[in-house]
């Protein structure tokens, strides 16, 4: 019986159908790259009759994508004139319901109550009067400038705003492509990343050895985080059932699935922890973890003197690690759980040994490129011309006393010009003279 079921398992694999995955473009926010088993096609996706529509274009290997998105603007130009069920005179406050209602299946739970709450609390109070279809820069310029609140704030709900204007665009409220919150430089935040060195991750060290007993749980799950990187809500819910060797499998992070990378310390951690249920660190309980975490996290920055220390700053200290051995930023990429390389662009800043380096070769060059040529030096196989008579019979280079000067100068550390000041010659016809005593006694000027 369990071999006909395996058979009927294998059966209806077989013929469940492949699942798609798209790329969407930039440009052309209805245009996407989607990949279905082996095939890799362009496709737009537009509303029709109240219904998602995607018109295929052709195989990405034969249009490239400027081509795929011309075809895509005829297309969606073709279908605009669709009926979709919608008052183009729609308010946008009435149309953000629409926009949460129809995205939420694309969006984690904590995803859609966050931007439905910057939606009710940040959008639609100052632009819920406008149309959807007439909203253009100014309003978004304005509304932005005019917002009370932190940098980082502002820049998600611009983000939450762009995304509505690009789901208009898709069922045809809005003309593709103009979207008035492209292009609009996001505001800096002031938030500065706090990072470890060597002396922070010793005095860290201590405090976790120290703490080891009073908060166990919270202590492993920090040198857990140390040692890999990943996100702490990502370590608080880590399963024994996610362990596959020299990582950790996750089906649904952040960014999608993702494998948290064991190296050697980590892989030492988790063999020494007791399996006291399901979950890694959090055990039976996720809850129980998250508050000793956080009681235990107060003592580290007490005992640290470092009150604004997060647990997100060891993964930011552990890309700086990362990138200062001298890693490629994709690697890091890897390591992180990255699935664009502009996020972890963000870190290419850290890379200041090889930065220091590569001054200090540039400045060689340049030294050596600045430098003035030396004399090449002389063969005794080839014999030479006698030098020519100095006017001055004082600075003859056969005179003894004379000698002793060309000498002088040369273990001096003035320069040439400084030297005969000092001596009192003439610094051209010490210079010839110069010439021709270093040609009979191969000495260095």
């Amino acid at each position: 019986m369990a071999h006909l079921q395996r058979r009927k398992d294998l059966e209806s694999q077989k013929r469940a159908p492949a699942k798609d995955s798209f790329v969407w473009d930039d440009e052309v926010p209805q245009l996407a790259a989607r990949t279905r088993g082996k095939a890799h096609t362009w496709v737009v996706q537009t509303r029709r009759d109240g219904k998602t529509v995607r018109p295929t274009i052709g195989d990405v290997a034969d249009y490239p994508v400027e081509i795929a998105r011309a075809k895509a603007m005829v297309i969606l130009e073709e279908l605009a004139d669709t009926s979709i069920g919608l008052d183009p005179d729609i308010s946008l406050a009435d149309f953000a319901e629409r926009f949460l209602l129809d995205c939420q299946h694309q969006w984690k739970a904590s995803t859609f109550g966050a931007h439905g709450k910057c939606v009710h609390a940040k959008i639609v109070p100052a632009l819920g009067r406008i149309k959807i279809a007439a909203l253009d820069r100014m309003d978004v310029h304005n509304w932005r400038r005019d917002m009370a609140c932190a940098a980082g704030t502002k820049n998600r709900a611009l983000a939450v705003l762009s995304s509505m204007v690009r789901h208009a665009e898709l069922v045809g409220i809005r003309p593709p492509g103009k979207n008035p919150c492209a292009g609009l430089r996001r505001h800096q935040s002031d938030f500065k990343a706090a990072y470890l060195d060597a002396a922070g991750y010793a005095d860290l060290n201590h405090v976790l050895d120290a703490q080891s007993e009073a908060f166990p749980r919270a202590v492993s799950c920090i040198r857990f985080i140390m040692f890999t990187g990943c996100r702490s809500g990502e370590a608080k819910a880590i399963r024994w059932d996610q362990l596959d060797g020299s990582r950790i499998t996750l089906p649904d992070a952040k960014s999608g699935p993702k494998s948290i990378w064991l190296g050697k310390p980590a892989r030492d951690l988790l063999a020494s922890l007791p399996r006291t249920g399901p979950g890694i660190f959090a055990g039976e309980d996720m809850k129980e973890l998250s508050k000793e975490l956080g009681k235990f996290w107060k003592v580290v920055r007490k005992t640290l003197r470092r009150p604004k220390l997060r647990i997100h700053d060891l993964r930011h200290s552990y890309a700086s690690v990362t990138v200062n051995l001298g890693y490629d930023l994709r690697v890091l990429g890897g390591l992180l759980g990255h699935r664009d390389i502009k996020t972890t662009a963000g870190y290419a800043h850290l890379d200041t040994a090889r930065v220091a380096d590569a001054s200090e070769r540039v400045g060689r060059h340049l030294g050596r490129a600045f430098a003035e040529p030396k004399a090449k030096p002389t063969r005794k196989a080839k014999a030479k011309p006698k030098p020519k008579p100095i006017p001055k019979p004082t600075l003859t280079p056969k005179a003894p006393h004379k000698r002793s000067s060309f000498a002088r100068f040369v273990t001096s550390k003035l320069s040439l010009t400084d030297f005969c000041q000092t001596e009192g010659l003439d610094p051209i016809a010490f210079r010839r003279g110069l010439v021709a005593w270093r040609a009979q006694t191969g000495g260095r000027a």
